[in-house]
């Protein structure tokens, strides 16, 4: 049986770095122009031959997100930004629009299909295929049923969203945002005013309704652990998670949590119960609340947000910052700048060369001291798995209690 690729999103260095930490098999990641995440960190194309470096080292795989709608006087632009490509060495471009196609073509440059296109029936694929895609993103809105179909009737590598946000749009197609705020959606600047609270208003009668409680145009996000066994057996080639515009936290717990999901399942011990305790995991960082999207069928009202932003049962709060690491030691000294810490509780440590570390700190030192609780200004010493790096941030992490 296939085992499925975990492709990981990267929106910034702290989150590539994070995601190649956390098992991710490929990243996705993507430039300041013709990039569907416009407001995500994003990277320049003198960073990806450094990013291939990176990624080679550990065997990780380099997915270039070229997937907005191309204009006429724009289309001389996508030569040279391929020819960096090429010679940095990306493995694959992401993209749909027919002049990205017929360059990559020219240029012998893997591409893969974005879900932008809307594949979701075997023709469509075939279609793609004959051009010499060398994979193809489904359309968010297949059914499970319709994926089996489509990867057993093609030779092309099929991948599907497992993990992430929504869009009420066919494919993200959306033109609210643009209307609104004169920021397009289909080149990457979606404001998401989609998610927010309305009022329907009755001018004749001076009537109003606020509807907030069901938030009818934010879909709940995809969340896939609970039958993940199911999407493996289907034949799927790639998984993706959605997040490019997320923080580090979002990427290491979402890769290592499928990473290990996938790993169990080929080892014949992902259980119902793991399952659970993993879907805990995965609400720990910023989601909408959970749904299974289309893949068991059409969403019903119940698969919409009834609440605006986050979800998650934690968040993060800065309270210093990394003065230096002792490898020899495996400690840290860190600047308290804000709030307290004290054993026992959970900080994030986040660097644009280090990526993401989660500690749960088990002795605060200051000095030779001792403390039950570290406050503003401290200078103090906890141990420390990884390698962190000067002026790294430092985070408490607090618990939530939300309602569902």
């Amino acid at each position: 049986m296939n085992r499925p690729t975990l492709l990981s999103p990267a929106g910034d260095w702290k989150t590539l770095i994070t995601a190649v930490k956390s098992g991710a098999d490929a990243l996705y990641f993507g430039l300041g122009t013709f990039n569907m995440r416009a407001r995500a960190g994003n990277f320049g194309l003198d960073d990806l031959g450094r990013i291939t470096d990176h990624c080679k080292k550990y065997g990780v795989a380099t997915h270039l997100a070229l997937n907005t709608i191309v204009f006429e006087k724009e289309a001389p632009l996508v030569i040279p930004i391929l020819e960096v490509v090429k010679e940095a060495g990306i493995d694959m471009v992401i993209t749909w629009d027919f002049s990205v196609i017929e360059q990559c073509r020219k240029m012998d440059i893997p591409f893969c299909v974005s879900t932008q296109a809307s594949v979701c029936n075997t023709a469509s694929a075939r279609f793609y295929e004959q051009l010499g895609a060398k994979r193809i993103v489904l359309a968010r809105e297949c059914s499970l049923e319709d994926i089996r179909s489509i990867v057993q009737n093609t030779q092309v590598e099929i991948e599907t969203f497992i993990h992430g946000a929504m869009c009420v749009a066919i494919s993200g197609r959306c033109l609210m945002s643009q209307y609104l705020f004169n920021k397009s959606g289909n080149r990457g600047e979606c404001l998401q005013p989609c998610r927010r609270e309305y009022e329907i208003r009755d001018p004749e009668a001076g009537h109003s309704l606020v509807v907030g409680k069901e938030y009818v145009l934010s879909p709940k996000d995809i969340c896939t652990i609970d039958i993940l066994d199911q999407l493996i057996e289907a034949g799927i080639h790639c998984f993706k998670i959605e997040g490019r515009s997320k923080g580090p936290e979002y990427v290491a717990k979402v890769v290592s949590t499928y990473r290990k999901a996938i790993d169990l399942y080929f080892e014949g011990k992902l259980t119902d119960e793991t399952k659970e305790d993993m879907k805990k995991d995965l609400a720990t960082v910023y989601n909408r609340a959970f749904s299974t999207g289309f893949y068991l069928g059409t969403p019903g009202f119940e698969d919409r947000a009834t609440f605006y932003g986050s979800h998650a049962t934690t968040r993060k709060h800065n309270i210093g910052s990394v003065i230096e690491y002792d490898k020899r030691a495996g400690t840290v000294l860190l600047q308290m700048e804000a709030g307290e810490l004290s054993p026992g509780q959970r900080i994030y440590i986040i660097g644009d060369t280090s990526g993401f570390t989660d500690i749960t700190v088990e002795r605060i030192r200051k000095g030779h001291k001792t403390l039950d609780k570290a406050v503003r200004d401290d200078k103090i010493t906890i141990a420390c798995p990884n390698r962190v790096q000067f002026r790294d941030q430092v985070y408490l992490v607090e618990s939530l209690q939300v309602e569902d």
